[in-house]
């Protein structure tokens, strides 16, 4: 009797190796218009990653603004961190989403004499980003939010800050990690 032959067992398969990680660091001006004061402006430091096939990034950021009305100057300086949940578009070096940003603000407010404090803004808004191979061009729009809204009483005028700010921020900065998208 012939012996049945036997299939050799299945080679164990390797998982897909995971994509690198790639993200990204940028620096560029910031401005904010509110209804009570004058046009802040100042610089942001801003940085994320890609993550979940390039539909989650988390940010960091740290940033300074600063405004001067009616003999009082103001300096914000904000240390933050949120996600922005959005795709590639039909480009892939073009990304579209919105994205949620908490900060702790320190403010100086000055008028002869200085005071220090410590308030909490939260931004809300879209984000726009080319991604070359090393480039990364970014535009951040929407909403500053200051709950309370923080009020600063000089010895002849008065400077609020919030509830909402418009702002807008424009990024210039470097992509690294992972397989390069863009030809920039």
């Amino acid at each position: 009797a012939a012996e049945p032959q036997r299939s050799p067992p299945p080679a164990p398969t390797k998982p897909p190796p995971r994509p690198p990680v790639r993200g990204w660091l940028a620096l560029g001006p910031r401005i904010e218009l509110g209804r009570s004061e004058l046009v802040e402006a100042g610089a942001d430091l801003v940085g994320g990653a890609w993550l979940a096939r390039d539909r989650v990034q988390p940010l960091g950021s740290l940033g300074s603004t600063a405004t001067s009305q009616s003999g009082i100057s103001l300096v914000h300086t904000r240390v933050g961190a949120g996600l922005a949940v959005g795709a590639p578009l039909k480009d892939p070096r073009i990304w579209l989403g919105g994205h949620v940003l908490a900060h702790a603000l320190w403010v100086r407010a000055r008028e002869g004499s200085t005071v220090d404090t410590w308030h909490a803004a939260a931004e809300v808004g879209g984000l726009l980003q080319y991604r070359g191979q090393r480039l990364l061009l970014g535009l951040r729009t929407g909403a500053d939010l200051t709950l309370p809204p923080l009020s600063v009483q000089g010895g002849h005028a008065r400077i609020r800050r919030g509830p909402v700010r418009f702002f807008v921020g424009l990024v210039i900065g470097v992509v690294f990690g992972g397989p390069r998208v863009g030809r920039l």
